[in-house]
């Protein structure tokens, strides 16, 4: 899934190396990702930027190990730059080198300009559920299934009229249990609104937006990075 709207490849060779010489200073952060090692995004920085050559970056704690037993491939690098913006380039046949991460010349160059931040829609297809309690009886846990994602707030499906009309703007949620890549995310909530929505296997269903009340820095960083990561080039497993 891709989001035109949201994604601008850039094809001025003076753009793309005014915004990688703004993405190699020290204080900007990165994410890079190795298609042969799944959806997740590890956090790096870029050290070095030589146009029509290569990019290095720091190789991220924890990945040398994984890196030595994978063969080189495909990888995308994100760079998160002032002003909502996300630089990402995508590349091939990286190496580890002077202990750098060496990237050659990127065969995809974009960017992604947020106006506030990057929401993920979960495409029809994909099995993305949330945890929460049950609004309708008590002691009762149930599984929702998600809409969208991002690290401010989330939306999911209530296919029950009757119960989809429980969920007034306002009500407060607790407990909520978001599971993203194998990690639960722990979140407190308040409905923001609630919504007709249509999806094409299922029909007429209700979409109830939250917010977020209560979110860990580091699971807040996480779902950026995943959600940024997925809109940039995503490699969801679809349901069979």
């Amino acid at each position: 899934m891709t989001h035109p709207k949201q994604i601008q490849l850039i094809e001025d060779e003076h753009e793309f190396r005014v915004l990688m010489n703004r993405a190699a200073d020290s204080t900007v952060q990165a994410s890079v990702k190795f298609m042969s090692l799944g959806d997740e995004s590890y956090p790096s920085r870029l050290e070095s930027f030589k146009p029509d050559k290569e990019i290095s970056l720091r190789i991220p704690s924890g990945l040398p190990k994984k890196i030595e037993a994978i063969e080189p491939g495909e990888c995308l690098v994100l760079a998160y730059l002032k002003g909502q913006l996300i630089l990402g380039v995508q590349g091939h046949s990286w190496e580890v080198r002077d202990g750098l991460l060496w990237l050659p010349a990127p065969w995809r160059r974009f960017k992604i300009q947020r106006r506030k931040e990057a929401r993920l829609e979960i495409p029809t297809g994909y099995d993305f559920f949330i945890t929460i309690d049950a609004i309708e009886g008590p002691d009762r846990r149930v599984q929702k299934r998600l809409l969208d994602l991002s690290a401010s707030g989330l939306a999911f499906q209530i296919i029950s009229p009757r119960e989809a009309a429980l969920y007034r703007t306002g009500l407060m949620m607790k407990n909520i249990i978001v599971k993203v890549l194998n990690r639960e995310i722990r979140i407190d909530a308040q409905v923001m609104n609630n919504v007709p929505h249509t999806i094409s296997t299922l029909g007429k269903c209700s979409k109830v937006g939250l917010s977020f009340l209560r979110i860990s820095p580091d699971d807040q960083k996480f779902i950026t990075s995943y959600v940024t990561s997925q809109l940039a080039g995503p490699i969801m497993k679809r349901r069979e």
